[in-house]
């Protein structure tokens, strides 16, 4: 059974994807005038976008040399649309929206003057993992397959390196080299060498550095994250899904063991639970303060019951062996996974490390260069509208599965360019809000 989910799932998650300017054409879906608007209203937002990121020091001319390049690009080298980090940055954008509004709007965590800073490290850690439990709870099926398909794929997958791809890559070299320096460095002294060129559906989408042994895979979603200031709270919700798998492999390990010492009953862990609420009866006690003092009672298997139950993610089940088969492949999933899961946490830590070592005026560049890479290829608001009829339809019109690649990819792209946006105008209503504190205040010192 496990092999035939495995083949299954490496099958849906490499459904080749579609390139947007491409699919605009297919006159099924769209009519000439949809496609155009289509067009017009990408290219009003692109032009907006980069307006915004060089307001201050206007277009950097040296990105012109990108037309040349797009139009060198002849085949793909991508295995797969949805890279790890594009995939993370997808499915766990909630959470790390909620952890982001938790720091900024939420009491901190209770620091007293005896508390050590191990103690504070892990209060906080186990603060923010309530709050990503919420989301696990809800996503962790998915992304169990997702992450399970992802790491078999990593051991799979030939970095095999196409001379075309490498041609086009040092052609980019140059561009990037054009870039803004810092302390007379230019990025390719932060990144190190490039290695690899990824190109999907005719879009140059990665371009992967190595340096000191680590490999730093420069995409848009990654320049965004960073540029936004989210990079930190997408590296706290990563953390938080490892810790997630990590206890749920602990904890169903457990039950399947005491499972496996009683086989012909379920084990009621609440049985000293009901124990002292009996005991209780015919006193005059008010339920509620009962309850709080069940819950507070350091009973092993009490305490055991209501760990493992946040993380069975509300599935309820009619009986025992139906609940073994249950724990027993989300088992073998984590354990085909959590080792490649490790890997990527600890990766992404030291990247975002070394990314963050560029300056503003750095990261705008490059994301300049990967915007002006996409082209058309960013989903407007009627490309939205015409892929969700489509997939809602009947119709065998377009290949489903290759659809729904295209439309979770593209979703991606096109909420972090309006986050970017958004972003962007906060940060110079921020500027100018400062400047003015700032001129009011040298004009007081004038006059005094």
């Amino acid at each position: 059974m496990k092999k035939i989910i495995c083949v299954t799932l490496i099958g849906i998650q490499f459904a080749n994807a579609m390139n947007l300017a491409v699919l605009r054409k297919n006159s099924e879906l769209y009519s000439v005038e949809k496609a155009t608007a289509s067009s017009e209203e990408v290219k009003l937002q692109i032009q907006s976008l980069r307006k915004k990121l060089f307001s201050s020091s206007g277009n950097y001319s040296s990105l012109q040399d990108l037309a040349k390049i797009k139009t060198d690009v002849k085949s793909d080298n991508a295995m797969n649309l949805l890279s790890f980090s594009s995939l993370i940055k997808g499915e766990l954008k909630l959470t790390a929206d909620r952890i982001s509004s938790m720091e900024k709007y939420q009491a901190p965590v209770l620091i007293t003057s005896t508390a050590s800073v191990e103690k504070l490290r892990i209060d906080k850690r186990n603060y923010e993992s309530e709050v990503c439990n919420v989301d696990m709870n809800r996503t962790a099926e998915g992304l169990s397959i997702k992450l399970l398909t992802m790491a078999i794929d990593s051991k799979n997958k030939a970095n095999e390196i196409n001379s075309q791809s490498m041609d086009l890559g040092n052609k980019l070299l140059e561009v990037i080299r054009k870039a803004p320096t810092f302390q007379g460095k230019d990025l390719t002294h932060l990144f190190g060498d490039l290695k690899k060129v990824e190109i999907f559906d005719g879009i140059i989408r990665e371009l992967h550095f190595s340096r000191a042994d680590l490999t730093v895979e420069i995409s848009l979603p990654m320049l965004i994250t960073l540029r936004t200031g989210m990079d930190n709270y997408y590296l706290k919700a990563l953390n938080c899904l490892l810790d997630y798998f990590k206890e749920q492999e602990f904890l169903f390990q457990k039950k399947l063991d005491f499972m496996g010492n009683s086989p012909n009953s379920v084990v009621n862990f609440m049985l000293e639970y009901d124990k002292i609420a009996k005991a209780s009866q015919g006193q005059s006690i008010n339920k509620e303060d009962l309850k709080e003092k069940l819950n507070s009672l350091d009973i092993p298997e009490l305490t055991y019951n209501k760990r493992i139950k946040k993380f069975y993610e509300g599935k309820k089940f009619s009986s025992l062996s139906e609940e073994k088969s249950f724990l027993s492949l989300r088992l073998d999933r984590i354990r085909g996974f959590i080792g490649y899961l490790e890997s990527k946490v600890k990766n992404s830590e030291k990247v975002h490390q070394r990314i963050s070592k560029m300056t503003k005026e750095q990261q705008n560049y490059l994301i300049d260069l990967f915007i002006q890479l996409q082209g058309e290829n960013i989903m407007s608001s009627i490309d939205k509208e015409v892929i969700i009829n489509e997939l809602k339809s009947n119709k065998t019109t377009i290949d489903k599965n290759s659809l729904n690649v295209t439309f979770a990819y593209q979703t991606l792209i096109s909420d972090q360019i309006a986050s970017l946006s958004q972003f962007l105008d906060n940060e110079k209503n921020q500027e100018s809000l400062t400047l003015k504190d700032r001129n009011i205040l040298m004009q007081i010192k004038a006059n005094n």
